[in-house]
């Protein structure tokens, strides 16, 4: 009967994946369906062209992609998608995979640390088909890390009790394994949980129960040795596992140098894109390290050192809506959903039907996963395993520890502050006023915010819940192997309890159906799954009470059939038990649903044609659209109704009307995209869209002036903007070719498309089309000079970027005007050059020679510019025409481009991180290209139909998000190329780390091959 354990698991997989593969379908619900579908075909595409996947130009106005860790772009388990004969099949390939990994890991580590073979099923079983573990086939990211999670621990736990590098190479590479996977955030909590390890196994304890079964009562001949024997015997090859903490700490900084050596290639240039990105944006500091870091450089609003004292606010777990400070906190457990522990969906199941009464009554957060349940008896035996004081069980200790450290973490919000607010609105009368505190105050995950080294750049504190899943499905295999006939009759004492009082729960739902029919009947809608079905929340509770006092029962039954029987039963019963309550979890669909073209792809692929000759001379058109859409997930009319195929119906409006990432699968640009990190210049763009400032005299916006009283910096429901003489008007941001927004409010310098070919948009919708398409490239007719900002206080930026994208509450013409911007040292030298030939009105000759001639103020400006200053120098003296009788203000510099020339700009190539243009100055001008102003981009100038040098010529910031480049008189070709320094350091990094790695295993090897036996 050893076949039963094994054949639960493969049965499982079986009876929630098998239909999955005979249907054709795809397993794609939520991120897994709008983002890493579409995602993993750009990823793909550009593998399969030779290209390495750098560059987005589809997202935003470009992005970088290998160093986005949701990308997947280095991951080794992405072959698993690119063997499948469709996107779909492969991502099916990878679910089931990395499922089957976590399944292994759990079952291994259980092993490892005594388990029999029946329990160590119950923990492969319990942690990778339960509730927490089982979700996250819809975000593949949190997938990866969930799977690869109990391998470190099995990992690190053998490189601790044997101490040889084959196991300290394991942990290391395990923990490059998750990050390789993009999740960040796993990889801490793992790191974490190998510290805890050390210190709750910090010294050896005499007769202490190591996990290596000698303290197991099953004795030969015993009938429960056949369902629990441990895997360490005194007769197994490797000889009894002992642990040994000769160098504890060595291991550890062993470990984790391998594991970020290896995966330097990933982590190298995601940390310079965290840095950038609107992760970091915040004016308070979140963690006691910025608030140290403001305390030695304070900065600056406007010029002047601001206080630090209002810093406080965001330490305390104050949080600004539209920041990621706020989002931080999103995806908090509620400790409401603690029920779902013992009861299967006792907050009822959300899809298809809304059945989602605990949501709906306002009870518990945005949902990371609808059911934490891993088996009513998994987490009855994981209760007797409980132990906090370490004493002679270490391990019980350690997991008990972990689950409930994670547990509480997984509250994020709902912490002191929230008790607090909660007290206080009990009151009579209320109290009124702002609390000092947030409501996460006091919490471990507030904790962990503002006292771990970066972890404030981190979100979701439900991402804690995969450490408790593997925390109690361990402690159910160490209490279900472990003195077997007390533990059986703790078992089905506390089950039977249980199965008693859900009997009577069973009861009173049944009899007082019609109070509870009227009290959820009050719920708010769902607004992707509609409303609230009264009958499905009690026929959910009737449900859970009515599987947990079966199980009960059955308990009691098995409990006098013989331990042998007892045991193996307890493992049926399980995989029974989770089958019935989180099958409804997994969701497919046919591919056919993603893989449709979108709707409105013809319309977007008909831009409209210039006007003018002189745009289609000086400038290049894009080469693809560009649309703005709002920030709908799905239809608004769904909240009203429900459907049976609402998932389908979800999945196709999402891709007509190019949610997420979509658009890539035409691919057309979206300048709202659904990314993880997206850089901070291009959020505060859109932010300024969203929220232009008044055409009126100067001040300081609301959120400028830091007021924390005043609006945040994004709309929570998307209204018109602040705009006086436009009210009620939408503003979109630089380069839109379309807009795809809700029905209302008109778009500026915009027209719907109407008619029958309105019939493609989606429906709630409304697409509109700029009468004259931007361009990708082109020379602006005047260019105003000013010094780059050195501010990274959002106040300052906010303020920036609505003066260069909104001067005087208007959106700027690009064509006609744009914004550089260039080093300080630069700015003031050459805005000293010109005060000079103002005053003077000498004119300075041409050429390089009398360029290193000149003399008086202007050879002794010259001897001190540097290679961005000469630039300078040589375009403001040859290549531009100072802007005549228009005023300036001090700090600025007004110069235009010869435009009576015959200047020409036409596209030759563009590729993914590559853009190749030819161009032709007669005498020199300032190139503006629409792509995200971002570190890593290099200029090449190659000249046209001669001889000459290839100059290198530096990429300045034009219009905050912009680039732009200085180009010589003469025709060239410009060659635009993204080439991080940062990822190939990384790569550099990795390669070394793992031919160290393999040098130091073969030595290894060779040396134990030469030691006699």
């Amino acid at each position: 009967m050893k076949w039963i354990p094994p054949a639960c698991v493969v049965a499982l997989f079986v009876l929630f994946f098998g239909p999955v593969f005979w249907n054709g379908e795809v397993l794609a619900f939520r991120d897994t369906a709008h983002y890493y579908y579409p995602l993993f075909h750009f990823v793909l595409d550009q593998w399969r062209e030779g290209r390495v996947p750098l560059w987005n130009p589809y997202d935003g106005l470009g992005t970088p992609l290998a160093a986005d860790p949701t990308s997947f772009a280095l991951y080794p388990g992405l072959l698993l998608v690119a063997i499948g004969r469709t996107v779909g099949q492969g991502i099916n390939f990878f679910i089931l995979s990395h499922l089957g990994l976590a399944a292994w890991g759990a079952y291994r580590l259980a092993r490892t640390w005594g388990a029999g073979q029946a329990g160590a099923a119950l923990a492969a079983i319990s942690y990778a088909f339960g509730g927490v573990v089982l979700f996250q086939y819809s975000n593949l990211v949190y997938l990866v890390g969930a799977s690869w999670l109990p391998v470190g621990v099995w990992a690190w736990d053998q490189a601790v009790r044997q101490p040889r590098p084959a196991h300290t190479a394991m942990a290391g590479l395990s923990l490059a394994a998750v990050i390789l996977g993009g999740d960040f955030q796993t990889a801490y909590h793992l790191v974490l949980l190998w510290i805890l390890y050390l210190v709750i196994f910090r010294k050896k304890r005499a007769g202490a129960d190591w996990g290596d079964g000698s303290l197991l009562s099953t004795a030969p001949g015993n009938p429960a040795e056949l369902a629990l024997r441990p895997a360490a015997r005194p007769d197994h090859p490797l000889g009894p596992l002992v642990y040994s903490f000769t160098s504890p700490y060595l291991t550890f900084a062993c470990a984790l140098l391998i594991g970020l050596g290896t995966s330097c290639c990933l982590w190298l240039p995601a940390t310079e894109l965290g840095f950038l990105s609107d992760r970091q944006i915040t004016d308070q500091p979140r963690s006691v390290y910025e608030w140290l870091w403001w305390q030695i450089n304070p900065p600056k609003v406007n010029g002047t050192t601001t206080s630090v004292r209002r810093s406080y606010h965001a330490l305390l777990g104050q949080t600004l809506p539209g920041t990621h400070h706020a989002a931080a906190f999103e995806f908090s457990v509620a400790p409401t959903r603690w029920a779902e522990l013992i009861w299967p969906n006792f907050s009822g199941r959300l899809f298809p039907h809304n059945h989602r009464w605990l949501l709906a009554l306002k009870g518990e957060d945005r949902i990371w996963t609808p059911s934490l349940y891993q088996g009513f008896l998994i987490f009855v035996l994981a209760l007797l395993a409980f132990r906090l004081r370490p004493g002679t069980r270490p391990v019980e200790a350690f997991l008990t520890w972990t689950a409930a450290i994670s547990l509480l973490a997984s509250l994020g919000r709902y912490g002191l502050g929230a008790l607090a607010e909660f007290v206080i609105s009990l009151s009579s009368p209320p109290q009124t006023g702002e609390l000092p505190i947030g409501p996460g105050f006091g919490g471990i995950y507030w904790l962990a915010t503002v006292l771990l080294p970066g972890y404030v750049s981190f979100r979701y504190p439900a991402k804690w819940l995969p450490l408790m899943s593997l925390a109690i499905s361990q402690l159910a295999a160490r209490a279900f192997t472990e003195r077997p006939t007390r533990n059986s009759r703790a078992l089905a004492l506390v089950a039977g309890l249980l199965g008693v009082a859900s009997t009577s729960l069973f009861a009173l739902v049944y009899f007082w159906q019609e109070p509870i029919l009227q009290a959820v009947r009050q719920g708010s809608p769902d607004p992707a799954f509609g409303p609230l079905v009264p009958t499905g929340v009690v026929n959910d509770l009737l449900w859970a009470f009515g599987q947990v006092a079966i199980l009960g029962l059955s308990i009691s039954v098995l409990r006098g059939c013989g331990l042998r029987i007892f045991c193996l039963g307890i493992v049926v019963l399980t995989a029974v038990d989770i089958s019935l309550a989180n099958r409804w979890l997994v969701q497919a669909i046919p591919e056919g649903e993603l893989a449709a073209r979108p709707a409105i792809e013809k319309l977007l692929k008909g831009p409209a044609q210039p006007t003018q000759e002189l745009n289609a001379s000086s400038a290049t058109l894009l080469p693809f659209p560009r649309i703005y859409r709002s920030g709908d997930e799905i239809a608004p009319e769904w909240q009203k109704f429900s459907s049976p195929r609402r998932l389908v119906e979800m999945s196709a409006w999402q891709r007509d009307s190019l949610f997420s990432k979509f658009h890539l699968l035409i691919p057309a640009g979206s300048l709202s995209p659904g990314s993880a990190c997206r850089p901070a210049d291009w959020q505060f763009a859109l932010w300024v869209a969203q929220k232009p400032p008044r055409a009126e005299p100067a001040g300081p916006s609301p959120k400028q002036s830091g007021d924390r009283n005043q609006e945040e910096p994004v709309s929570a429901d998307n209204t018109a903007p602040a705009n006086s003489q436009h009210p009620g008007s939408r503003v979109v941001p630089p380069g839109t070719t379309h807009a795809l927004v809700g029905q209302g409010a008109p778009v500026r310098k915009m027209v719907p498309i109407v008619g029958p070919e309105a019939i493609a948009v989606a429906s709630g919708l409304t697409l509109w089309r700029v009468l004259e398409p931007p361009a990708l490239a082109w020379f602006p007719q005047e260019v105003l000079v000013i010094p780059e900002l050195s501010s990274r206080n959002p106040p300052d930026i906010w303020q920036r970027t609505a003066e260069v994208l909104f001067p005087d509450g208007q959106p700027r013409e690009f064509s006609l005007s744009s914004v550089l911007e260039v080093d300080s040292e630069v700015f003031a030298l050459v805005s000293q050059l010109e005060e000079w030939r103002a005053t003077t009105g000498a004119e300075i000759a041409q050429g390089s020679s009398a360029q290193a001639g000149q003399s008086g103020p202007a050879g002794n400006l010259l001897r001190r510019l540097r290679q961005q200053i000469n630039e300078w120098y040589t375009a403001i003296r040859n290549y531009f025409i100072p802007a005549e009788k228009k005023p300036t203000r001090r700090g600025e510099l007004r110069i235009t481009n010869n435009l009576s020339e015959q200047l020409r700009c036409r596209l030759l190539r563009f590729e993914p991180g590559e853009v190749w243009l030819q161009v032709q100055c007669p005498q020199g001008g300032l190139l503006a290209v629409a792509q995200q102003y971002f570190p890593g981009w290099q200029a090449n100038l190659e000249p046209v139909g001669g001889t000459g040098p290839v100059l290198s010529p530096s990429i300045w910031r034009m219009n905050r998000v912009m680039q732009a480049v200085l180009i010589p008189p003469g025709e060239w070709l410009l060659r635009l190329r993204y080439t991080p320094w940062t990822f190939w350091a990384g790569v550099a990094v990795s390669l070394v780390s793992f031919a160290l790695l393999t040098i130091w295993l073969a030595a290894r090897a060779a040396s134990l091959a030469k030691s006699p036996p």
